[in-house]
């Protein structure tokens, strides 16, 4: 942790203390988990994309049948048994494919009343089928893949947001632990301040300059100083640590102190007032336009279909297996082309219409949602912009007040030791001066941290962090 503690109060060059830690925030654990977070929604996508994926079937059966048939010799008792592959391919855009390929070994022992002598008492059927189907009219595959799009942008969107949101946490807290660095070399300069102040009124008090409460009273104040340092510490060790665990590694120890804090004024950064779309807009106007479409295919899913088909089959009977099947792949007439048309109206549609009442709930939230989230961006993106000018105006005093305040105390001494001035009023120029100082930090972080906020608004964070230096 001292190491890391070197770091914030060392500057490391053009390259600066915060990019330095930044690198290492990049390259953390934490970071990390963003990035394997990002693979997760690719992996989700390619998911939904190949959903319809091919499908290798497997089939058999067994049958022992004595239908009624149309001609009286078929009339007879049947047992078959079948094996059957396929392949089949539903896609988004261009229907369905498929094609099986069967085998059916049929005993005909049982025929009587028939006359047929051209077969022995097994005879087989190889067939091949061909089957193309397509909907005319109300395609929710359509829409499907057009979620599966959406969903898509939404999902990079959302992990932007995620992002920067965890970018913008680990700035807060580099801040929050510069500011206590500064605050922290500000106490150990007061208390040399008070050490001084000490040793000159006990040097007064023995020569019968100044009277014995008042050695008391430096050495109260110097008391002070040194409470003010360990709470500073305190608090500076448990960010410091926090900032540690986050990039999960130490900062060399090669460093020295001397970090400055210098005032830049927004406009050295002038593109975080770039108006653009915030991503939480951005992402939520395509979350409501993901409502519309699960509206649209629920909608769809319960009106009328129109289903064309076509179907191209080939078989071959034949008492010989093998010659059956090489049959079936050659030439020859024993074929069937099939197109048909399939009208479709859905009933019952009690679970369908909950559905869509449930999206269209969705959908009428996200609108709303949609509409105070603008409202509220452009109040706060409003109020950053005021509270960065305020500050402006209260930094360029609080500068002032500590050269004012410096000045003060100098004069104030040199009245002190002319006895024209008291020592009460010496601790107050003093402390008049440490508030300056402590103030002035305190406006610098507050003012950056505004500025980081109002990148972030305007989805210029990434930029703002790139270029900050301390």
């Amino acid at each position: 942790m001292k190491y890391l503690i070197l770091a914030l109060v060392v500057p490391l060059n053009s390259f600066a203390v915060f990019q330095y830690l930044y690198q290492g925030y990049k390259k953390s654990s934490r970071f990390e988990s963003l990035i394997v977070q990002k693979e997760i929604y690719d992996a989700d996508y390619e998911f939904n994309l190949n959903k319809y994926d091919w499908n290798l079937e497997f089939g058999a059966n067994y049958s022992d049948s004595f239908l009624q048939a149309l001609f009286s010799f078929q009339t007879n008792q049947t047992i078959s048994q079948g094996l059957s592959v396929g392949l089949k391919k539903q896609t988004f855009e261009f229907g369905e494919f498929s094609f099986t390929h069967s085998r059916t070994q049929l005993d005909l022992s049982r025929w009587t009343n028939t006359g047929l002598n051209s077969f022995d008492s097994n005879v087989y059927e190889v067939r091949n089928s061909l089957a193309y189907s397509f909907d005319l009219i109300n395609r929710p595959l359509l829409v499907e893949f057009e979620e599966i799009e959406t969903k898509k942008g939404s999902d990079a969107l959302e992990m932007e947001i995620k992002k920067n949101k965890d970018a913008l946490d680990f700035f807060q807290s580099y801040i929050e632990t510069k500011h206590k660095v500064v605050l922290n070399r500000y106490y150990e300069d007061f208390k040399v301040r008070a050490q001084k102040r000490v040793s000159l009124v006990r040097r007064r008090v023995k020569d019968g300059l100044s009277r014995k409460v008042e050695l008391q009273q430096s050495q109260i104040s110097l008391m002070g100083r040194d409470e003010e340092i360990i709470k500073n510490k305190a608090v500076l060790e448990e960010n410091v640590y926090l900032i540690e665990h986050i990039i999960g590694q130490k900062v060399p120890e090669k460093m020295y102190m001397g970090i400055k804090w210098p005032f830049r004024a927004a406009n050295n950064f002038q593109y975080i007032f770039d108006n653009k779309k915030p991503l939480e807009i951005e992402r939520l106007e395509i979350l409501n336009k993901l409502n519309e479409l699960k509206v649209k295919r629920q909608k769809l899913l319960t009106q009328q279909r129109l289903k064309f088909k076509l179907s191209y089959t080939k078989n071959a009977f034949n008492e010989d297996e093998n010659e059956a099947f090489s049959d079936a792949f050659g030439d020859g007439n024993n074929d069937e082309k099939v197109a048909s048309l399939t009208y479709s109206i859905p009933f019952g549609q009690g679970r369908s219409s909950v559905a869509e009442t449930k999206h269209m709930l969705e959908q009428k939230r996200s609108r709303l949602e949609l509409r105070n989230l603008e409202d509220d961006y452009k109040a706060q993106e409003l109020s950053f912009i005021n509270t960065l000018k305020k500050y402006e105006k209260t930094i360029s005093i609080a500068q002032k007040k500590v050269g004012l305040s410096m000045k003060s105390i100098k004069e104030t001494q040199t009245l002190y030791l002319r006895g024209q001035s008291s020592f009460e009023d010496l601790l107050r120029a003093e402390e008049s001066f440490i508030n300056s100082k402590i103030n002035l930090v305190n406006l610098i972080s507050f003012y950056e941290l505004t500025m980081a906020k109002l990148a972030y608004l305007n989805g210029q964070l990434s930029r703002f962090l790139d270029e900050y230096r301390d």
